[in-house]
């Protein structure tokens, strides 16, 4: 896994990786190693949840002695024992980081309320009992562990506070600067390359979070530090008024997330959307990208957007993401029909390869975000059993994101033949790559692509790659007279000639929707939405 010092974010040295023309013809153009890093990864989160629904922990020898909430979901055993998180997604791990999330570095049972226990930042002992040491040799068998797994490198969950506020023995006396500064030369020592910084004490406190990424660069610069801020996962909710048919990017009820976020984002090397209703993903995931790249423009930031699970979304806009899907279901049963992400594995294999071609970059001169004026929005009954937020149950929430968006290139034209209308998304990667996405709308209880007809304002020269994420009707490019067209499944599906199945029309290429779909899940043993690799020669 490279380090920060890797990350490219200006278009001159994205054109330098070489794309066009220097492949092309049956052979595949998808590298066998990524061009430049993107800090994706896979974070434990959801599998912790899941390994209680999912009953994977009742015949473990040990179980957490603090009852079944997600904090307690993970340890040594769901960690690293047979079939445990890090032998997930074999195809992609050695290209991803292993993110612990909350509850690794804490006792079982631990609550918010007991702030002193959080921000350990070492394996507790009881949960990886076998790891000993002092803690920088402690999170040195952690990273050890986890690379002999395969994976490409280990972040860290933390709350945003200290452990010397709260008189905590091992920092009593201590200021928060000292405090961090020891537990960054720790990372520096065993090798972490990511900490993820979420709730906490501190969590909009401006001054701590520079003060972060300050030590950091001091002590430990290698490691990449994702700043985001607690927040509800609806946007544009009103406790008061229980609304949430607003966006993020405009409104009144997100004013102040607005507000610490352009604070925050100028010394960010990543910012997350945040959490979302599951349900409702598509709509506020695409509005949470828009707010947040167009904040980081406003405010000259080079951070990287992760789009959290929104794998497809994340790397074909161009941004990182961190998957939090498994093969172990949370939750059973309370989302639209073809919607559950344990089915849905293979999306994340394609998104690692798609991000081979078109790393993940910051906000760049000549490739802004841009978005339309009309506004699509889903909806979804909440109830008790399907969301924890309880000022939601009851209602109706509504969630609404502009019907397209574009990063680097004009917005694309979308034709449907009927009422409904996808949403849609493409990208110019400043190495010149190109991306589309049709994502899913939710609509009489399931979760559904309404074909359309896109049609991108690019062209597409010979042996540079078009990803194409989700379903169509069909997909237009402009293309040089005379090209051959290739295809295959992001997944690393063969190469095919797909030159006589699609169709030219006044200097533009039409790839039909279900050829796409067919060759885009070629590999597919799941669920997944389709993802293809397109290029000419």
């Amino acid at each position: 896994m490279k380090t920060r010092r890797d990350f490219i974010t200006d278009s001159a040295a994205f054109a330098a990786l070489g794309l066009g023309g220097c492949w092309g013809g049956t052979r595949s153009i998808l590298p066998a190693r990524a061009l430049a890093a993107s800090p994706n990864y896979w974070c434990t989160w959801c599998a912790q949840d899941a390994a209680f629904t999912a009953g994977v922990l009742a015949d473990r020898s040990r179980r957490p002695k603090g009852g079944n909430t997600t904090r307690d979901g993970i340890d040594e055993i769901t960690a690293f024992g047979k079939g445990g998180f890090a032998s997930f997604f074999p195809e992609s791990r050695s290209e991803l980081m292993l993110v612990f999330d909350d509850g690794w570095d804490v006792p079982y049972g631990a609550q918010p309320r007991d702030c002193r226990e959080f921000a350990a930042m070492f394996p507790h002992p009881q949960r990886f009992p076998s790891f000993k040491g002092t803690p920088a040799e402690r999170l040195a068998e952690l990273v050890a562990r986890s690379r002999d797994a395969g994976w490409g490198g280990v972040g860290l969950w933390t709350c945003a506070q200290t452990q010397c506020e709260y008189d905590h023995p091992d920092w009593k006396g201590l200021s928060a600067e000292e405090e961090w500064k020891r537990k960054f030369d720790w990372f520096a020592k065993a090798g972490v390359r990511y900490l993820k910084v979420d709730w906490g004490n501190r969590c909009g406190d401006v001054a701590f979070r520079r003060m972060l990424s300050r030590v950091r660069d001091q002590v430990a610069p290698e490691v990449l530090i994702e700043h985001c801020v607690c927040q509800i996962p609806l946007s544009g909710f009103d406790e008061k008024h229980r609304g949430g048919s607003g966006r993020r990017l405009v409104g009144p009820e997100d004013a102040k997330l607005r507000d610490l976020e352009r604070q925050i984002l100028p010394f960010s090397d990543c910012w997350r959307i945040y959490d979302w209703y599951d349900p409702l993903v598509v709509p506020q995931a695409l509005d949470r990208t828009l707010c947040d790249l167009k904040l980081a423009e406003e405010t000259g930031s080079k951070a990287i957007v992760s789009t959290e699970d929104c794998v497809y979304l994340g790397v074909g806009l161009g941004c990182a993401f961190g998957g939090m899907r498994g093969p172990w279901q949370p939750h059973p049963g309370i989302f639209p029909e073809g919607q559950e992400k344990c089915l849905r594995l293979k999306e994340l294999d394609r998104a690692v390869r798609w991000a081979r071609l078109a790393p993940a970059f910051g906000p760049t001169d000549g490739f802004g975000v841009r978005w339309s004026e009309e506004v699509l929005s889903d909806s979804w009954r909440v109830t008790k059993e399907n969301f924890w937020f309880a000022a939601a149950h009851g209602l109706d929430v509504v969630q609404g994101a502009p019907a397209r968006i574009s990063r680097g290139l004009p917005l694309p034209e979308v034709r449907t033949a009927g009422s409904a209308t996808p949403y849609v998304a493409c990208a110019r990667h400043p190495n010149g790559a190109l991306s589309a996405l049709a994502l899913p709308r939710v609509q009489e209880g399931a979760w559904r692509t309404p074909l359309a007809d896109v049609t991108l304002a690019a062209e597409l020269t010979p042996g540079v790659p078009l990803g194409v994420f989700g379903r169509f009707g069909s997909l237009a490019v402009r293309v040089q007279p005379g090209c051959r067209v290739f295809a295959q499944d992001l997944a690393d599906g063969r190469v095919h000639d797909i030159t006589e199945e699609v169709h030219f029309e006044s200097g533009k290429l039409v790839l039909p929707g279900a050829l796409l779909a067919r060759i885009g899940k070629e590999c597919d043993t799941d669920a997944s939405q389709p993802g293809t690799l397109v290029w000419t020669a």
